[in-house]
């Protein structure tokens, strides 16, 4: 009977045990959402989008803090008084007039249709801006690897985060339209800029209920003023 030479069992044993280490290792890392270290040093955020959708041309303005603080508004090119709202860490909110004067409170869905425009916050702090993110599937979108992770909104609503651990991003999220659950509503950037800051997203794609599109190109983002 043949037996292969003992010192051929040992590379083999240790090409086996190596192939093994780098496999969990890959596993490992996509199964962590790990983004640019830079992110952390991230406080504050302000961006200002010109956006464009089925209804015409608007500018929309988001402050967002790393303590839950947010302030949203839209400016419209028709005339029409701009919408200004704030939501709290506690996730209640409240509308405002141009004169800061507080015209209504919010319901918590409300108060995450806000939230919803967190762009940036939401891909570069995915772990402190969602509940409950955890590592669900890997999945394929646009022909790449992605692994997929699962978390809650402020209202309890499913979110899904498609992150690319190669490259340390996520290129979609997906939310749920607190007004009507069952719609999904897909963020997708299509262009992103280098910054001191790590990469930072320049222009998205907002797709309500998979036939609605927003484009959101910003022309300011301003980070720790």
């Amino acid at each position: 009977m043949y037996r292969p030479a003992s010192s051929f069992i040992q590379v083999l044993a240790l090409f086996f045990v190596g192939f093994l280490l780098i496999h969990c290792q890959r596993e490992s890392s996509e199964k962590r959402l790990l983004l640019p270290a830079a992110y952390n040093s991230i406080d504050t955020l302000t961006t200002i989008a010109d956006c464009v959708g089925p209804n015409g041309a608007y500018i929309t303005e988001v402050r967002s803090s790393r303590n839950g603080y947010g302030y949203f508004a839209q400016h419209y090119t028709d005339g029409r008084s701009p919408y200004i709202a704030r939501a709290m860490p506690d996730q209640s909110g409240y509308a405002y007039d141009t004169l800061g004067k507080v015209t209504d409170t919010l319901a918590r869905e409300v108060v995450a249709i806000i939230r919803g425009h967190e762009i940036h916050r939401m891909f570069i702090d995915p772990l402190g801006f969602w509940e409950e993110i955890t590592f669900r599937d890997s999945v394929i979108w646009r022909e790449t690897d992605y692994a997929r992770f699962v978390g809650r909104d402020v209202v309890g609503n499913p979110v899904d985060l498609y992150y690319h651990a190669g490259e340390q991003r996520l290129d979609k999220v997906v939310i749920r339209n607190p007004m009507d659950t069952t719609e999904q509503i897909e963020l997708i950037p299509i262009a992103r800029e280098e910054t001191g800051y790590g990469p930072m997203i320049d222009q998205l794609l907002f797709v309500q209920g998979g036939r609605d599109t927003f484009r959101f190109d910003y022309r300011e983002v301003r980070v720790n003023e």
